[in-house]
């Protein structure tokens, strides 16, 4: 029975026996066991040693199977020349120079002058990674003390690559790219794409004439003063600190953009791509189920959401009552705690019985089908051009 348990743990828990020939006379009694194939090679049996009766098994043990460089490229701020930079797009003519062209075409030409620009006047160095980020953590140390204790823990940590990972049919995938495409078709099954009849619920009544608010180009520098130059940029290579410096700059050209994308929906593929990192959450490693994507998008589409959520929210606020916290401004989850705590104790100093109901729905955020999210904000008040043409692109 002990042996039927074992067996069976071996195979829960997808452990390979490597030893495949006799290792004491004619019998396999001798188990190597490991659950990534590549991490042993050269195994032989020979002779047995001294007067045992079991052959010696040798192997040898890949430990470092990645190489990788520490050496990065990234744009030497350092040496930057930002009043040229700055001299050189603020000369342009933003609305001359996008005149007579669409959404997308408004941003790849403000794209590509941007990062021709960003080239001619911001060198790039190689540098080696782990020794500037302990250089700049040292510097900073007495404004971002959590960075410095962040990094600090984060060396106690051993940090695998992503392992084997099974298939649907059982199988064991060895390679990146395969891996890349089993994470990828899990991450868009969760995502509802179609529903069914659903109850909207009663629809508010809106003034039908009631024109889209605009994009302000004061607006946008204040969102883009306040990036954080130390987060990382999304596919567009449009780095934070840029932004951020340039904000008085190219606020104007990205108001004229965010202007066109809201109200055409017209949404220019730099701004729906995103770099994705699976994040390993719990039990078996080797089951897709058990990560969880980290997206890095485009920042000026960061800075159009926060726009649009502005938007929104203003709108939304006869219906967004005040027992409401999550994902709300100035409301925080330890207030939502103290005034449910409240209420209980008073419950119970009472003699009242109390009844607690936890609700935990799985990847619910990624289960909304955005075609019925929509509708239901439109029914709410919301016009259908201020979500529908960003929402559904």
């Amino acid at each position: 029975m002990s042996s039927i348990k074992f067996l069976e743990c071996v195979e829960d828990c997808f452990i390979i026996q490597m030893l495949d020939v006799p290792t004491r006379n004619e019998a396999l009694l001798d188990l190597l066991l490991t659950n990534q194939e590549n991490l042993l090679c050269n195994i032989s049996v020979s002779d047995n040693l001294g007067c045992g009766d079991h052959d010696i098994v040798e192997f040898g043990m890949l430990l470092s199977t990645l190489t990788v460089s520490t050496k990065t490229k990234a744009l030497d701020f350092r040496r930057a020349n930002f009043s040229s930079l700055r001299a050189q797009l603020g000369g342009i003519l933003w609305e001359n120079s996008m005149e007579h062209k669409g959404a997308s075409e408004h941003w790849e030409f403000f794209k590509n002058t941007l990062l021709e620009a960003q080239n001619q006047f911001m060198p790039f160095e190689i540098r080696k990674a782990k020794a500037q980020l302990e250089l700049k953590l040292a510097r900073d140390v007495k404004k971002h003390k959590k960075g410095v204790f962040r990094y600090v823990n984060n060396k106690h940590r051993q940090k695998d690559n992503i392992g084997l990972l099974l298939k649907k049919r059982g199988e064991l995938v060895t390679n990146n790219a395969e891996k890349a495409d089993i994470l990828n078709t899990f991450f868009t099954s969760v995502f509802t794409s179609t529903v069914g009849p659903q109850a909207l619920g009663t629809k508010i009544q809106v003034d039908a004439n009631m024109d889209l608010p605009s994009v302000k180009e004061e607006l946008v520098c204040k969102l883009l003063q306040e990036l954080d130059p130390y987060k990382l940029m999304g596919p567009d290579n449009i780095h934070l600190r840029v932004l951020r410096e340039l904000a008085d700059i190219v606020a104007r050209p990205l108001s004229i953009i965010f202007e066109k994308l809201w109200r055409s929906g017209d949404i220019p593929e730099d701004l729906k791509k995103a770099h994705v990192t699976p994040i390993y959450k719990k039990s078996l490693k080797e089951d897709p189920g058990n990560y969880r994507p980290i997206s890095l998008t485009s920042i000026p589409g960061k800075v159009m959401e926060q726009i649009l959520l502005g938007a929104i929210t203003s709108q939304m606020k006869h219906v967004i009552g005040k027992s409401k916290r999550g994902f709300t401004k100035d409301k925080l989850c330890l207030t939502s705690l103290i005034a449910f705590y409240n209420k209980v104790t008073c419950l119970v100093d009472v003699g009242r019985p109390v009844d607690i109901i936890y609700l935990d729905f799985s990847k619910a955020f990624n289960t909304v089908p955005h075609s019925l999210l929509l509708e239901k904000l439109v029914c709410y008040g919301l016009t259908s051009g201020l979500c529908g043409g960003w929402g559904t692109g």
